[in-house]
């Protein structure tokens, strides 16, 4: 399994991870991916020192499964995280009256 570093964007909320560059991505296939989450600790000592400089709130290491075409969280509550609910928010016509 495969580790990422993921926290809460400070500005606007939205769900983060480290590159490797150290920067903060929205992309998951773009986020640096440790073997383990103990390879994952210098960047989330990093990531908590940009959580002191207010870029990101509450970082931590989640387990990523590398095994299909591109990253995914392995658990259900980072999947949600990363990429939405799982179901939609308002009926199919509301959503097509909105476009």
């Amino acid at each position: 399994m495969l580790h990422a570093v993921t926290a809460n964007r400070l500005g606007d909320g939205r769900v983060v991870f480290r590159t490797v560059a150290g920067a903060w991505t929205l992309a998951l296939d773009e986020a640096f991916l440790a073997e383990s989450e103990t390879a994952a600790g210098p960047a989330l000592e990093a990531a908590r020192l940009d959580g002191e400089n207010n870029l990101i709130v509450d970082p931590y290491v989640i387990e990523v499964d590398g095994s299909g075409p591109s990253p995914r969280p392995a658990r259900l509550r980072e999947a949600i995280r990363a990429f939405g609910p799982t179901i939609a928010y308002m009926p199919q016509a509301l959503l097509q009256a909105a476009e």
